[in-house]
C-alpha cells in the first residue's frame, strides 16, 4: 500500500516546538482528517519523534547496530521491531506526518529507506508498505539561527564555548549537500523560509498549516514554549557548564525562569559592526539560504540586553542558587570566583 509521508526535519530554533505541540494537540482532529501523527517513535511526552529518527541514523551514538542484513540492532532500538510498531500504529491511515530534529542529522540513506521505502520492492526484499515523501524544513539566516541555537544549546546540554565558536561550528555545514541528500531520499523537498513564516499570526505554524492543508491546535501556550536563555540566566548555564556541574534536570527550573522575568528569555546583544563583519565571514552560508529559501530580513540586535549584565549579576547568582536544584553549589568556590565579565560576543 502506497502512503503520503510528510517529513518535518526540524532543525535548531526554526519553531520545531511550536509545530510538534500543535500537532500532538491536534491528533484526534488530524485523525478525523485522514492524517496520522503517531506516537511511535516518541519519547517522553510523545510529541515528536526522535527514537524514530536516530533509528534511522546507523551514525547515533546511541544506538548501536550490528551491520548485517537484517538490521538487528546490537543495543539500544531494533529497528525491525520499531518499524513493525510504526507501520501497525499507522495501518488505518494513507497520510502520516512525522517531525524530529534528529532527521537533519541523517547523512547515510540505507536505514531511512529501509523504514520509509519509495518503492514496494528494492534490493532488500518486498515491502507491505511503502511512501511518497514529502519533506519539509525551515532555514534561518546565519546570526539569526546561531544565536538562538547557541542559547538552545547551552541551555539544554553542558556545552562551553564563545559564541563565535558556535557560530563557525553552524555556519560549517553545507546546505547545499543536505539539501542534495534529502531530494535523493524524497519525492519532493521544500525549504522554507523560517523568517517569513514568523510573521504570519501563528508564526511557523500558519505557514506549516497552509502547507499541509489542515489547521491545528495552537494555544498561546503551544506557541511560546520553548523561549531561549538569555541574559545572566544564560551566564550562569555557560558557568555551570564550564565547571562540569550539567545535569538535565536542570531544565524545568530554567524555562521555569526564563518564562518568568522578561529579562531572562530572549536574544542578547550583537553590535551592528560585529553583525555586519560576522555576516560577511559567513556570507556563502546565507547565499545558500537564500537560493533555497528565498530572501530574508536582516535583523538588528543591537538594542537587545547585553550578554551579560554586570550591574545584577551578584544578585541574580545569588538568587540562582537559592533554588534547591542548584542549591548543592553554593559551597563550589569556583561559582563565586569565575568573572563571566570577559565572556562576549568577540568577531
Amino acid at each position: 500500500m502506497k502512503k503520503i509521508l510528510t517529513l518535518h526535519i526540524g532543525r535548531a530554533k526554526t519553531g520545531s516546538s511550536a509545530i510538534q505541540g500543535a500537532l500532538k494537540a491536534s491528533r484526534t482532529s488530524l485523525a478525523l482528517a485522514g492524517f496520522c501523527y503517531p506516537m511511535t517513535g516518541g519519547k517522553k511526552n510523545d510529541k515528536n519523534h526522535p527514537i524514530l529518527a536516530h533509528a534511522c541514523n546507523k551514525n547515533h551514538p546511541l544506538i548501536a547496530r550490528a551491520c548485517n542484513k537484517n538490521y538487528q540492532a546490537t543495543q539500544g532500538v531494533d529497528i525491525n521491531n520499531l518499524k513493525s510498531e510504526f507501520e501497525k500504529e499507522t495501518a488505518e491511515f494513507n497520510k502520516i506526518i512525522v517531525s524530529s530534529e534528529g532527521f537533519q542529522n541523517i547523512i547515510e540513506p540505507k536505514l531511512f529507506e529501509y523504514f520509509f521505502p519509495r518503492q514496494l520492492a528494492n534490493s532488500e526484499g518486498l515491502f507491505k508498505t511503502y511512501y511518497e515523501i514529502r519533506t519539509l524544513c525551515y532555514l534561518r539566516e546565519v546570526l539569526s539561527g546561531a544565536r538562538s541555537a547557541f542559547s538552545q544549546r547551552v541551555q539544554t546540554t553542558g556545552m562551553f564555548c564563545s559564541f563565535s565558536q558556535f557560530l563557525h561550528h553552524y555556519a560549517s555545514i553545507d546546505l547545499h549537500v543536505f539539501s542534495k541528500f534529502w531530494r535523493s531520499v524524497s519525492d519532493t523537498v521544500e525549504f522554507a523560509n523560517y523568517c517569513a513564516a514568523k510573521q504570519l499570526p501563528k508564526g511557523v505554524v500558519s505557514d506549516f498549516e497552509r502547507r499541509i492543508g489542515l489547521s491545528l491546535e495552537s494555544s498561546s501556550d503551544i506557541l511560546s514554549r520553548n523561549p531561549s536563555i538569555s541574559g545572566n540566566l544564560l551566564i550562569f548555564k555557560l558557568l555551570i557548564n564550564k565547571l562540569g556541574l550539567f545535569d538535565e534536570a536542570h531544565s524545568p527550573l530554567l524555562l521555569d525562569l526564563a518564562t518568568s522575568e522578561a529579562r531572562f528569555s530572549g536574544g542578547f546583544c550583537i553590535e551592528k559592526t560585529v553583525s555586519e563583519k560576522l555576516r560577511n565571514k559567513y556570507s556563502e552560508y546565507n547565499k545558500c539560504v537564500t537560493s533555497l529559501s528565498g530572501d530574508f530580513i536582516l535583523e538588528d540586535y543591537s538594542h537587545a540586553p547585553p550578554l551579560f549584565d554586570a550591574e545584577n549579576w551578584q544578585k541574580d547568582l545569588e538568587m540562582f542558587l537559592d533554588k534547591p536544584e542548584f542549591s548543592g553549589f553554593k559551597d563550589d568556590s569556583r561559582i563565586w570566583s569565575e568573572d563571566p565579565g570577559g565572556w562576549r560576543i568577540d568577531e
